[in-house]
């Protein structure tokens, strides 16, 4: 995969880095592990694009993870509290963020949700 190869070559200073490894985990098609890499990256890289990018799309799988008709009840409740969370605190985090529109969105559409 190119991508591994470019992560590879870059160096830890490198401004695309967390661009590359947010691509690398767009493509995990485990939600679970693509969740917890997708938390691990935006911990890791809190003020650069990709890491903001990927608390945006944190919340958006958490939202996709309690509409999935696989999660069970009490999981259903803990990942529609942590969507709520998590995009509420980027909309605070990241105004200026080209996503916080759409979280905004996403957000709203959550409003008396259970």
């Amino acid at each position: 995969i190119q991508i591994d190869k470019l992560l590879e070559e870059s160096e830890e200073g490198d401004a695309l880095k967390d661009n590359l490894l947010l691509a690398k985990i767009k493509l995990i098609p485990d939600m679970q592990l693509r969740g917890r890499q997708l938390r691990e990256l935006s911990n890791q890289y809190p003020h650069t694009d990709g890491g903001t990018e990927a608390m945006y799309e944190l919340g958006v799988l958490n939202v996709q993870l309690w509409k999935s008709p696989d999660t069970g009840g009490g999981g259903k409740a803990a990942y529609l509290r942590d969507a709520r969370a998590i995009l509420s605190t980027f909309i605070k985090d990241h105004p200026d963020s080209i996503f916080s529109v759409e979280a905004s969105t996403v957000l709203e559409s959550l409003t008396g949700a259970e």
